[in-house]
């Protein structure tokens, strides 16, 4: 039902009222008119039911629910400051999927990154750096 113009939908439509909202005639004239432009019994019903039901010729759009609200957004910006956390941690922690973290953390121009510490300062490091040196 997508690659058939909205022109050609409503003149579809406009031969269903002429033959009296039946399905059956409105395939014998639009084929009879329009040689060419073959389509199914379906595709006519499918059309009329569409046209009554949603009150327009083009497909509906899908409706999402945001899962990103400004509550949501200040809770993970909050857990931000720990550097040792993943986003895996934070998506448990806020009932998010983690998909929905990163796209807050790339918003806001943060990284996911882990911060592993290999070395350890001890008490006379610095003196032995500065006897190095």
């Amino acid at each position: 039902m997508d690659n058939v113009s909205v022109e050609e939908k409503i003149e579809i439509i406009l031969i269903y009222g002429e033959c009296r909202r039946n399905v059956n005639d409105t395939v014998g004239l639009y084929t009879e008119r329009f040689p060419n432009k073959v389509q199914s019994h379906a595709f006519f019903s499918v059309l009329s039911n569409s046209l009554l039901t949603e009150g327009s010729v083009q497909p509906k759009k899908r409706t999402r629910m945001a899962s990103v609200t400004r509550e949501n957004e200040i809770a993970i910006l909050a857990v931000v400051n720990n550097n040792h956390i993943s986003t895996r941690e934070i998506a448990r922690d806020s009932t998010l999927l983690r998909t929905s973290v990163c796209k807050i953390l790339k918003r806001h121009k943060y990284r996911p990154y882990h911060v592993s510490m290999h070395q350890e300062l001890h008490g006379d490091d610095f003196h032995n750096q500065v006897t190095f040196c």
